[in-house]
């Protein structure tokens, strides 16, 4: 059952408790709902240890779907998952080897922003486990919005490294201010020293451009919208209780009607 359904269903039980604990009650609960869907939405990248994963997080983990899929041969699972089919409607029919694609790229990604990329150890391909697209999704989504601003940032080093340089030719990541920006996104300065600006702008724009990361980012922020306004609405029905609105008349109406 849908989170927002289960969500409703127990708001409207708490609603139906006499007086003002029944009502605290309701907004504890919903104000809840909304902040576990935010941690759901941020913390699903598997071995995440805070809130919201890093973007070195989010792109290991995206690499090792790639390298689990390859080894456990089996991408069957992903289209048959029902939230997966409701979420990208039409678009769904195939989705297993367009999100392998996807993945794919985030290899290379990872290749390009490490040394050497190590074959993924076969426990971490175990727990990556195939059918797991929904998460997927989540994680797509938010990566997207993260390399649509990495994007953003090498198309400022290139114009000032041009400018420095008299040239157009990119260097290595190796000053303080490219530093910073990979440092504050989990990366080690000692991953960076071989990374160039010419070869990772190729494979980001790659990825910000790809349509179907286009459309899951699309849909999935459809999909956060409607759950934000859910909870928000929820809330604010809460909170009119709270100030003796009709809310609370017809709940107060309810518990009575059952009482008798």
């Amino acid at each position: 059952v849908d989170t927002s359904e289960n969500s409703l269903i127990l708001i409207l039980s708490l609603f139906t408790m006499k007086g003002f604990f029944g009502i605290i009650l309701s907004i504890i609960f919903v104000r809840a709902v909304s902040c576990t869907e935010d941690e759901k939405r941020d913390s699903v990248v598997e071995g995440a240890t805070s809130v919201e994963a890093s973007l070195k997080e989010q792109i290991d983990w995206l690499a090792e779907r790639y390298s689990a899929d390859l080894t456990n041969k089996d991408t069957s699972k992903w289209n048959t998952d029902e939230k997966v089919k409701e979420l990208l409607n039409e678009k769904a029919v195939g989705i297993e080897s367009r999100l392998l694609a996807i993945a794919k790229e985030y290899h290379k990604l990872k290749s390009v922003l490490c040394t050497g990329v190590n074959e993924t150890p076969a426990h971490v391909a175990n727990r990556v486990s195939p059918g797991d697209a929904i998460s997927m999704l989540y994680v797509l989504s938010i990566t997207h919005r993260e390399l649509s601003s990495l994007k953003n940032k090498i198309d400022e080093w290139k114009k000032v490294k041009a400018s420095e340089d008299g040239t157009k030719v990119i260097q290595n990541i190796k000053d303080d201010r490219t530093n910073t920006w990979f440092v504050a996104h989990g990366f080690k300065v000692a991953e960076l020293n071989d990374v160039t600006l010419e070869k990772l702008a190729t494979v980001v724009k790659k990825l910000v451009s790809h349509k179907d990361m286009k459309y899951i980012n699309k849909i999935m922020k459809k999909y956060f919208d409607r759950q934000k306004k859910e909870a928000e609405r929820l809330t604010k029905n809460a909170e009119k209780g709270m100030s003796g609105g009709k809310y609370k008349m017809e709940s107060d109406a309810i518990f009575n009607g059952w009482m008798l």
